[in-house]
């Protein structure tokens, strides 16, 4: 959506111009503490809905928790939008739209990640009965074991069936390069690659959910 073009209302306002009547409205609502009413925050939320949700589609949130991200990228505009520059020739508003959606969509991701993780962490405590002098150090090790888990089945619905099954034989079943290229019909410089643009996610996508680079063994 052009930052320039005419609202799809008919109203013959530019959507610079309902950006900046939005950060009026904001300031003098939110300025005397008063609560935001449809009416007046309707002209800004009838452009800018449609491209946050579609923002959110891309950044590939899940249907059933688009409408949160939607919200919750709608919350923060409300709160920041105030305070935001808009830049015409850079065509900045938009981009600052995406980062935020992006955003939120990564903290829906790492929610959901946490709580497959915190569930399989139980089922191991509830159903792995292995000795160790240190609690703790048999619940983080349960822990760690159970984000891997997670982040492989994340993966799964991620990559193409080849990427994935390159990747679970090399990394999970430690196969050798030349044993996955002869079980995947492929060659040794095609396995390696694939192999290593999945180990690059695999480890970005375990870094969002724990805050820790994986260590391998």
């Amino acid at each position: 959506m052009n930052l320039e073009a005419s609202s799809n209302s008919g109203s013959g306002y530019t959507n610079s111009a309902i950006l900046v009547a939005a950060q009026f409205y904001l300031e003098q609502r939110l300025g005397r503490g008063e609560p935001i009413s449809d009416e007046g925050w309707r002209p800004f939320y009838e452009i800018y809905e449609p491209l946050i949700r579609g923002f959110a589609l891309r950044c590939r949130v899940p249907s059933d928790e688009v409408d949160d991200c939607v919200q919750e990228a709608l919350q923060t505009v409300t709160s920041t939008l105030r305070d935001f520059r808009y830049d015409r020739q850079r065509g900045s508003f938009r981009g600052w739209l995406y980062t935020l959606v992006r955003s939120r969509a990564t903290d829906l991701m790492r929610r959901r990640l946490r709580r497959a993780a915190r569930f399989k962490a139980q089922q191991r405590t509830d159903h792995v009965a292995a000795p160790c002098n240190d609690p703790t150090v048999e619940i983080d090790r349960r822990w760690r074991a159970a984000v891997v888990h997670t982040v492989i089945d994340h993966l799964r619905g991620e990559v193409s069936p080849r990427n994935f099954e390159v990747f679970y034989l090399r990394s999970v079943q430690e196969l050798s390069v030349s044993e996955v290229a002869l079980r995947t019909g492929s060659t040794p410089e095609r396995v390696r690659y694939r192999h290593h643009r999945m180990v690059r996610k695999f480890r970005d996508l375990f870094l969002l959910l724990t805050g820790e680079h994986h260590r391998a063994g």
